[in-house]
């Protein structure tokens, strides 16, 4: 679902802050067996450029979900043609720019993840 005004307004100051932002994390990365650290403004900043759109949607038991994955007629699951940022309608009515930008950072890294071959 295409976010209403207000909430495309909220996705928006996340992104702005997240953007500004000098803060870097550090995650394991399984296949290399290291950590790798990744500024926060440069992960949001693959959510645009893979053009992967930021949804609103009814998400059952997830504040938010990058889905990327289709399952197959054998059972198996393939990575889809393009994925999708999605949040949970519900939560975002009530959280704050803040909660949703954390939420979109760790979100933005299953992105990294996926265009980049470490997941």
């Amino acid at each position: 679902m295409t976010p209403t005004a207000t909430e495309q307004e909220k996705v928006d100051a996340a992104r702005a802050l997240l953007l500004t932002s000098a803060i870097t994390f550090s995650l394991f990365d399984f296949p290399t067996g290291q950590f790798v650290s990744h500024a926060v403004a440069s992960v949001i900043n693959e959510v645009a450029r893979n053009g992967v759109p930021i949804l609103v949607a009814n998400l059952s038991g997830a504040l938010a979900q990058v889905s990327y994955f289709v399952s197959t007629l054998d059972g198996t699951f393939v990575v889809s043609e393009g994925a999708e940022l999605r949040v949970n309608r519900t939560w975002l009515s009530g959280a704050t720019t803040e909660e949703l930008a954390t939420v979109l950072a760790h979100e933005a890294w299953h992105v990294h993840q996926l265009y980049s071959g470490i997941w």
